[in-house]
């Protein structure tokens, strides 16, 4: 029984994060917690290196239809622009560079129940990357 219900649990986790995963570009040494609450939620993190254009998609776990996201970023060496945008093609970018970090605030338009947040660095390797991701929204019909 205990194997059963150890199957269960991995085949639900893989149906429920194929929706929304991450994908795109290089990052590396990753070291992220999240928490999911009612209406809010958010995920802390580091990346020991990005490079190119990374995708994170975060699974609310249910549709819902607009999104506040708000970000902090910092990296140690070279410069890394974050970005979220809405349905509607609406993009709110911020760009981080060593001793500079940024703080993005934007509200967004979603039609699933995943946002994206994107790390693209700008030339070469960005290193020591932090970040905080907040969120909060009201499920859909409310």
């Amino acid at each position: 029984m205990r194997g059963f219900l150890g199957c269960v649990v991995v085949l639900l986790l893989l149906v429920l994060f194929s929706a929304c995963e991450s994908s795109g570009g290089i990052a590396s040494g990753v070291d992220e917690t999240c928490r999911a609450g009612v209406r809010q939620g958010g995920c802390v993190g580091t990346y020991k290196e990005i490079s190119g254009r990374y995708l994170k998609e975060i699974d609310l776990g249910k549709p819902v239809q607009s999104i506040q996201v708000d970000i902090a970023l910092e990296v140690e060496e070279g410069t890394l622009n974050v970005s979220v945008k809405d349905e509607l093609g609406k993009e709110t970018t911020a760009q981080a560079v060593p001793g500079s970090p940024v703080k993005l605030s934007s509200q967004v338009l979603v039609d699933d129940q995943c946002f994206m947040v994107e790390f693209e660095s700008q030339g070469q390797r960005v290193k020591g990357v932090s970040y905080r991701i907040e969120y909060s929204y009201a499920p859909l019909g409310e």
